[in-house]
C-alpha cells in the first residue's frame, strides 16, 4: 500500500517530463538555413506556426516586437502578420533567428538561420537529381512563396546556370508560365547550379528575389510503372475474312530502354502459336512522356477470333500492365438498310427535280391560276382583246397551210377552252370599214400581239429583208407599241420549223434573240415526241397569254405579265 502515492506522483509527472524533454529536443535541433543574395527581397516566416499571427520574434537573444521597435527600425526589419519582411536584406541581417508562438500544447519556438552573402547568385537551398536521357522539370519555388503573399511578378522567371546565362546544347531549354524549367533529355552538361530570379512590386518599389537549387545528372535508368492507354475492354466490329490491324498503346515513362517488352495473347495464349498473327512494337515521342506503340495485325478473320480475349500486355523490371479487347461480327443489315435509305432518297430527289424542271411551267400555270382565285382585289385594264395575230414570211407571201391554225387551232384552243378574245385579220374585220383604221384600234386595244414566223423555204435567192419583207400595218404599229413606248408584248411562233431571220426585220431579230420564240410543229399520228412537243408548246403559250381574259377583272392595278420570262424552244 506504500507504493501507491510513488505510483501516483510517477503518472503525473512523466507527462510533464516527456514535455519538456520534446521542448529541450526542438531547442537545440539545427535551425534551418536560408541563403539569400544581399539586396534582394526576402520574407522569413515562422513555418511550424501555420497561420497564426500571434508570433513573436527575437534575433540572438533580443527580441524584435513592438517592445524592442528601435530595434527593428535599425535593423530595417518590418513584421507584418507574424513574418519578418527584408526590404532589401543586407549582410548585417546574418544571423540565427527564433520565432515564439502558442498552440493547444503550449509555448513553443522555432529557430532559423538567415545566411546572407554578396555574391549576384545565392547557394544552393536545394539538391535534386536528374537522370540522364530523361526529361526533368525544375521548379522555381518562389513563384509559389510570393503568390501566397499575395505578391504579383512584373516580369516572366529568369533562370541562370552557375550564376551565367542559360545556354544549353542540343534542344533548348523552356520556361513556362508557372516559371518551371525544363530540361529535355538531360545529359551530363546539364550538372550545376540553376538560379531563378523573379521580379516583384512591393508597395510601389520594385524589388527582386533568387532561388538556388544544386542538380546533379545521372546515368541510371529510371523506370516507372507501365500504364496501357489503349484499348480497355473495347469491342470491335470486323468482317469475316478481312484482315485487321489492332493497335495497343502505353505509357513508358521519360526514357526509352532495352528492359521494357509489349507483347499480345489471344485467349490467353501467345500469338506466335497461332499462325496468320503477326505483332511488332516501337517508341514514340509524345511531349516530355515516351509511348510504345504495339500492332497486331491479324491476315484474315476467321470465327475463331471473335468474342475471345484479345489482350495487349506491357511490362518492364517495376511493374507490368494490360489492355483487352474483344472482336465481334459487324451486322450489316444496317449498313444495307441506310445504303438503300440513301440510295432511295437520292433516286427520289433526282426523279422530283426533274419532274419539276420536267413540268415548270404547267407548275407556274397552276400557281398563277391558285394565286388568282384566292386574291379578292381586281381592277379593269380596258382592254378588248386578249391577242391580236398576225403572219410574217421571209418571201413575203403567206402560205395557205398557216389557215388551219390561224383560223382553227388557235381559236379552238384560246378562245374556245381557255376564255381568251382574239383578234384575226380577215375574219373579225367588218366589210366596208377603213382597214388601217380598224388594225390599228386593234392594235391598241390589245395585250398581247401573236406574230407567226413561217419557216424558211429551201429555194430563192436571198435577198436583203428590207425588199423581202416589208412589215404589214399592223405589224408595224404593234412592234412600236412594243419596242418604244412598251405597251404590248409580243410572242413570236415559228410555224413548221427554223425561221431564217437573216431576211427579216432588225426589230424583229431584236425579239428573238432578248425573249425566244416557241416553235409550233404539228404532231403525226401515233407520235410521242411530237405529242409532248404539242402540248409544252400549247401550255408554254398559255403562260405568255395574260392571267385573265378580256372581259373578266384581273389581279392588281396591271395585267401579270410573263413577257420577260423567256422560254427558248
Amino acid at each position: 500500500m506504500s507504493l501507491c502515492p510513488n505510483m501516483w506522483l510517477w503518472t503525473c509527472l512523466l507527462p510533464v517530463l516527456l514535455l519538456s524533454h520534446t521542448q529541450a529536443h526542438n531547442q537545440h535541433r539545427a535551425p534551418k538555413t536560408f541563403h539569400v543574395s544581399e539586396g534582394q527581397l526576402f520574407i522569413l516566416p515562422c513555418s511550424p506556426a501555420g497561420q497564426q499571427r500571434n508570433v513573436s520574434w527575437s534575433r540572438e537573444g533580443q527580441k524584435l516586437d513592438q517592445e524592442g521597435q528601435r530595434l527593428i527600425g535599425s535593423l530595417g526589419v518590418e513584421v507584418q502578420e507574424g513574418r519578418l519582411w527584408f526590404k532589401p536584406v543586407q549582410s548585417r541581417h546574418s544571423g540565427v533567428y527564433t520565432c515564439h508562438y502558442r498552440s493547444q500544447t503550449g509555448e513553443h519556438q522555432a529557430q532559423m538561420e538567415l545566411s546572407v552573402s554578396r555574391e549576384k547568385c545565392p547557394f544552393a537551398d536545394e539538391h535534386r537529381t536528374q537522370h540522364q536521357g530523361v526529361t526533368g522539370m525544375l521548379p522555381c519555388k518562389l513563384q509559389h512563396h510570393y503568390k501566397f503573399y499575395n505578391l504579383s511578378s512584373t516580369r516572366p522567371v529568369r533562370w541562370m546556370k552557375d550564376c551565367a546565362p542559360l545556354h544549353r546544347a542540343g534542344a533548348p531549354v523552356r520556361v513556362d508560365e508557372w516559371g518551371y524549367l525544363w530540361l529535355q533529355e538531360a545529359s551530363s552538361q546539364d550538372t550545376g547550379t540553376y538560379t531563378c530570379f523573379l521580379d516583384l512590386s512591393v508597395e510601389g518599389q520594385n524589388y527582386s528575389a533568387a532561388w538556388s537549387m544544386e542538380v546533379t545528372v545521372t546515368d541510371e535508368t529510371v523506370y516507372v510503372d507501365p500504364t496501357v492507354v489503349y484499348p480497355q475492354d473495347q469491342v470491335l466490329p470486323v468482317k469475316l475474312g478481312d484482315s485487321v490491324e489492332l493497335q495497343c498503346r502505353a505509357d513508358l515513362g521519360y526514357s526509352k530502354d532495352d528492359h521494357t517488352f509489349m507483347y499480345w495473347l489471344l485467349n490467353h495464349t501467345h500469338t506466335d502459336d497461332h499462325p496468320g498473327l503477326s505483332d511488332s512494337w516501337h517508341y514514340v515521342q509524345e511531349g516530355w512522356r515516351v509511348h510504345g506503340v504495339s500492332t497486331l495485325l491479324i491476315s484474315q478473320v476467321h470465327p475463331g477470333l471473335l468474342n475471345v480475349s484479345i489482350m495487349c500486355c506491357v511490362n518492364n523490371p517495376v511493374g507490368e500492365d494490360h489492355g483487352q479487347l474483344w472482336l465481334t461480327q459487324a451486322d450489316t443489315s444496317a449498313f444495307h438498310r441506310s445504303l438503300g435509305w440513301s440510295l432511295g432518297l437520292s433516286l427520289a430527289l433526282l426523279l422530283l427535280v426533274a419532274s419539276v424542271y420536267y413540268c415548270r411551267v404547267e407548275l407556274l400555270l397552276l400557281h398563277r391560276d391558285l394565286r388568282g382565285r384566292c386574291s379578292k382585289h381586281y381592277v379593269a385594264d380596258e382592254k378588248l382583246y386578249d391577242g391580236i395575230v398576225t403572219c410574217l414570211h421571209p418571201s413575203g407571201l403567206v402560205p395557205s397551210e398557216l389557215d388551219p391554225f390561224c383560223l382553227q387551232l388557235l381559236p379552238q384552243r384560246l378562245e374556245t377552252q381557255w376564255g381568251y378574245k382574239l383578234y384575226i385579220p380577215g375574219r373579225d374585220n367588218c366589210p366596208g370599214e377603213a382597214v388601217h383604221d380598224a388594225l390599228s384600234d386593234a392594235v391598241k386595244r390589245s395585250r398581247r400581239l401573236l406574230l407567226l414566223l413561217c419557216a424558211s423555204s429551201p429555194q430563192g435567192a436571198v435577198q436583203p429583208s428590207d425588199e423581202l419583207q416589208p412589215l404589214c400595218y399592223e405589224q408595224r404599229v404593234g412592234l412600236y407599241d412594243a419596242l418604244m413606248l412598251k405597251e404590248l408584248h409580243i410572242i413570236l411562233i415559228e410555224i413548221g420549223g427554223p425561221v431564217d431571220y437573216s431576211r427579216l426585220p432588225k426589230s424583229v431579230q431584236y425579239l428573238k434573240r432578248t425573249q425566244g420564240a416557241l416553235l409550233w410543229r404539228p404532231a403525226p399520228r401515233g407520235r410521242l415526241g411530237f405529242l409532248r412537243s404539242e402540248r409544252s408548246f400549247w401550255n408554254r403559250l398559255h403562260y405568255y397569254m395574260p392571267q385573265v381574259p378580256s372581259g373578266k377583272s384581273q389581279l392588281g392595278p396591271k395585267a401579270f405579265s410573263p413577257a420577260s420570262s423567256v422560254v427558248v424552244c
